[in-house]
């Protein structure tokens, strides 16, 4: 399939780079791997400045501190290249990024954030384009399952280098399926053997029938499914469920198309799989999910695949080996089923257009992104990065870290990934959206005017930012969308 997220795909940007930049060529660092090139990089940077030491300025998602420091360290020890890091909420790494873009002080020279804000924090002047450096490292691209460093990409260059694989997956637990007579007693109410299931339609029954509240508290012992409903978070499930309809935003004059059948078939979906969850799912995200979902407290959850990290983990976990990794369900569609995964995040190292060390900082970046180190930050025990490297498959450090299965079946569902809206003024866009949603998911207003009402706030944000200019953004991101109903 077609992935190209800019006006140029990754590979013809960086051969465009490579055949008008022989000088720049011939700067590439010696080392016979990325991460190694990256630490002679580095070392030649410091050589050519006269430093003995630096430390870097960071912005880091609290989330990502306890898996990356390990790593940072290792890169200093070798380079002389630290890091003075402040941790910000995952939420609000675009807001502070984008304050950096009017201030232009240089307070941080690199940043790990999500591919949402990248439009906004190259048109903002924030985000350095790095094809020139990505050329003289030899960066370990051609190794990235496809549809993941592209997010990158924005206008035909690349402004980073993705780090994290954050396409939805779907865990149930085998166990309680294998339990003697749960599998006969399911068959007999839905008529189909219970196990991954194909369609929302059979997530819902699976939910239903392992919602286990024997003492009629109100208060399930055991909850059907999980999957993340808060404001800031929710918006994502919902969207990967009007994909999965064969929903687009826009159409090609940027009229927003969520608002049709498909968007508030999604949305009733959506608000009726709640049901079988923890109350308080309403307020939670990853720190509250994964622990929960560890504790045995839930038959299925829908989330980021470092669940593999928190469910196998052998010491805080009790439902360790208990686990089956499922394909992210579908619907049918004229007849034929339609599956589709989001990437609900996906983090980047981005560098700062107003860095004291640009290149130091790239540096850093592509020491962390490589092969080596990567599938050492995605086997982390204390880690949330996830696999997006085809030698992450086979990588016996992954595999032991999170299954084989769970692997394989990851990449699989990266087949049929669909983006975020990663076009200007995407988090305008994706704010109404969550508004709305979240407003009917409370029973505030009905699924139809949940859409209806995004729609109109997206046409007001269309119309603001410029249609023109948006219809050419929604072209470029247009293309990257799967062509695959299912994967192979």
């Amino acid at each position: 399939m077609k992935r190209a997220f800019g006006f140029l795909s990754i590979a013809g940007t960086v051969a465009l780079l490579v055949a008008g930049s022989t000088a720049a060529s011939a700067q590439t660092p010696p080392g016979g791997t990325a991460d190694a090139r990256a630490i002679s990089g580095a070392k030649a940077y410091m050589q050519a400045k006269g430093l003995t030491s630096l430390k870097l300025n960071m912005m880091m998602p609290s989330i990502f501190t306890a898996g990356s420091t390990l790593e940072m360290t290792i890169f200093e020890k070798e380079t002389g290249i630290g890091v003075n890091y402040f941790e910000v909420g995952i939420l609000q790494v675009q807001a502070k990024a984008m304050s950096e873009a009017v201030a232009k002080s240089g307070s941080f020279d690199f940043w790990i954030g999500d591919p949402i804000s990248l439009p906004d924090l190259v048109e903002a002047g924030l985000a350095r384009p790095i094809d020139d450096l990505v050329v003289r490292g030899k960066a370990d691209l051609d190794d990235i399952v496809p549809g993941f460093q592209e997010q990158a990409q924005y206008k035909g260059k690349t402004y980073g280098l993705v780090a994290d694989g954050d396409n939805f997956i779907l865990a149930i637990r085998k166990d309680l399926i294998e339990a003697p007579g749960e599998r006969q007693k399911f068959k007999a109410k839905y008529g189909w053997e219970p196990g991954c299931p194909d369609t929302y339609e059979q997530w819902y029954q699976l939910a239903e029938f392992f919602t286990r509240d024997p003492k009629g508290t109100g208060v399930p012992e055991l909850y059907g499914a999980m999957g993340y409903r808060a404001r800031g978070w929710g918006w994502r499930w919902w969207l990967q469920q009007f994909y999965a309809k064969g929903g687009m935003p826009f159409d090609d004059g940027m009229k927003p198309l969520v608002a049709g059948k498909e968007g508030v078939e999604a949305l009733r979906d959506y608000i009726a799989l709640t049901k079988f969850m923890p109350k308080d799912i309403l307020g939670w995200a990853t720190p509250q999910a994964y622990p929960f979902y560890a504790g045995g407290n839930a038959f299925s959850i829908m989330t980021y695949p470092s669940i593999a990290i928190a469910a196998e983990h052998p010491d805080r976990s009790k439902v360790v080996g208990k686990n089956k990794y499922c394909l992210v369900p579908g619907y049918v569609v004229g007849g034929k089923l339609v599956r589709r995964a989001i990437q609900g995040y996906g983090n980047i190292f981005y560098v700062s257009n107003y860095a004291k060390h640009p290149e130091a900082a790239y540096w850093l970046s592509q020491y962390m992104t490589s092969k080596e180190v990567s599938a050492r930050l995605v086997a982390g025990p204390n880690s949330v990065y996830d696999p997006y490297r085809k030698s992450h498959l086979t990588d016996p450090r992954v595999i032991k870290a999170r299954t084989k299965e769970m692997v394989e079946i990851h990449l699989k569902n990266a087949q049929v990934m669909a983006p975020m809206i990663l076009i200007q003024g995407a988090v305008e866009y994706n704010d109404a959206l969550d508004l709305n949603v979240q407003e009917a998911l409370l029973g505030k207003i009905t699924a139809e005017d949940a859409l209806k009402n995004t729609a109109a706030a997206w046409e007001k944000i269309t119309n603001q930012i410029g249609r023109r200019q948006q219809i050419e953004g929604w072209k470029a991101l247009k293309a990257a969308y799967p062509t695959k109903n299912v994967p192979d």
